[in-house]
């Protein structure tokens, strides 16, 4: 019986580096959320979840391995091989994971048919999708149904190698009626010949389709996964190469917010982002890059007009101070401010706290007393009024007022 496993170079490797710095801060952010029923893992193209290294000749973990290894745990596992030698030892090494599951055939059809329909929108699970063809061998209905749930994260290896050596040739009359049909298959029309190529007129008045940038298709996809399969953000693809520098895939990521992503280039890194409907920091992040606010948004499934998340600028290095008041609508009396023995960004009601105050400078006290009698005056408290501050380069910063009258 031959091996199932495949001999890989570099990029692959380079590729399953790449997934397990996504899928792992994308279960983090999902395992905190409380409105989370569940977060799942699906491999469309899975193999047999390890591979033999060309570089070493070592065994090195596929994408299956690198997800089951992935803490937190994904809630489910969704694995696809239409080898069956590679499906026999993918069911080996999901053996005692009752979350994993294993299908046995065509990923186009076990996709659609039984593995997405199990995410809903209104399922309030996620599912973090990668797609690894071996061959120009997808259907564009895939695209579209993982877009159109919103709940689903795509991860594709765009097999452009294969598109040139069958389909992209510089002369596309040559390309047999077949190898075309599967790229129209994979792209859902045959629109992709407009984007690959440009029409001109030759020296005889006859038309003439001459092949553009080798970029032209990349961006073209890029577009489609937006206006036609629905995806809201799609990342600037990332090119796989071999050794000697072809490439060999473009890998895609594909998601379902970019609003935080044009929040962020204003606001800048560190970010504080919390949904907007619980209480008590449930749900809190700090992010410190584009990657990891993607991934956040994209996680939070129940966002609304009527629910949004709250992005903040986090203040890196901050004490935190409160201070009471208590207030009769003209006039405000502020007994003390407690300083927080925690640095800022950890919830007020999880923290310690002293009065007076150990490190606040005095002008700083002094700022803080002003404040809470201006506010609790400004605002017509009437009773008890408690207010946050953060205290980062040398200034006071109000977080928030919480009037409790």
């Amino acid at each position: 019986m031959p091996s199932p496993f495949d001999v890989v170079g570099n990029w692959t490797e380079v590729k399953e580096d790449i997934i397990r710095e996504y899928a792992v801060p994308y279960a983090k952010i999902l395992s905190r959320q409380s409105w989370s029923k569940g977060f799942a893992f699906i491999d469309a193209m899975a193999g047999p979840g390890h591979a033999i290294s060309k570089t070493t000749g070592s065994l090195i973990a596929g994408s299956p391995a690198v997800a089951l290894a992935v803490e937190p745990r994904f809630d489910e596992f969704h694995f696809i091989e239409s080898d069956p030698n590679k499906a026999d030892e993918l069911q080996r090494l999901v053996s005692g994971r009752p979350e994993a599951h294993v299908y046995r055939g065509d990923c186009n059809r076990i996709l659609i048919d039984e593995i997405f329909p199990k995410f809903p929108y209104v399922s309030r699970k996620r599912a973090l999708c990668v797609i690894d063809p071996y061959k120009l061998n997808l259907n564009w209905e895939l695209f579209e149904t993982a877009g159109k749930l919103k709940t689903i994260d795509l991860i594709l290896n765009f097999p452009v190698m294969d598109m040139n050596m069958n389909v992209l040739w510089q002369n596309p009359s040559g390309v047999r009626s077949d190898q075309s049909a599967r790229m129209n298959a994979f792209w859902g029309d045959d629109s992709w010949r407009a984007a690959t190529y440009n029409t001109q007129f030759g020296m005889l008045g006859e038309d003439r389709e001459l092949k553009g940038s080798p970029t032209a298709i990349i961006n073209a996809f890029k577009q489609r996964l937006v206006d036609k399969a629905g995806f809201e953000y799609v990342a600037e693809p990332i090119p796989m190469r071999t050794p000697s520098g072809a490439i060999v895939y473009w890998l895609f990521f594909a998601s379902n917010n970019s609003t935080a992503l044009k929040i962020a280039e204003q606001i800048g890194y560190p970010l504080m982002v919390r949904p907007s409907y619980v209480l008590g920091g449930r749900g809190m992040e700090v992010v410190d890059s584009d990657q990891m606010l993607r991934q956040y948004v994209t996680a939070a499934v129940d966002i609304t007009p009527q629910r949004p998340i709250l992005i903040d600028r986090f203040l890196n290095n901050a004490i935190e101070a409160e201070a009471d008041a208590i207030a009769d609508g003209t006039d405000a009396f502020v007994p003390a401010v407690m300083e927080h023995i925690e640095l800022a960004g950890i919830h007020s009601g999880d923290s310690a706290c002293v009065i007076t105050p150990v490190t606040i400078p005095q002008k700083h006290i002094d700022t803080i007393y002003e404040y809470t009698k201006k506010i609790a005056i400004e605002l017509n408290v009437i009773g008890l009024m408690n207010m946050q501050y953060a205290i980062a380069d040398d200034i006071v910063y109000v977080l928030e007022a919480n009037p409790r009258a």
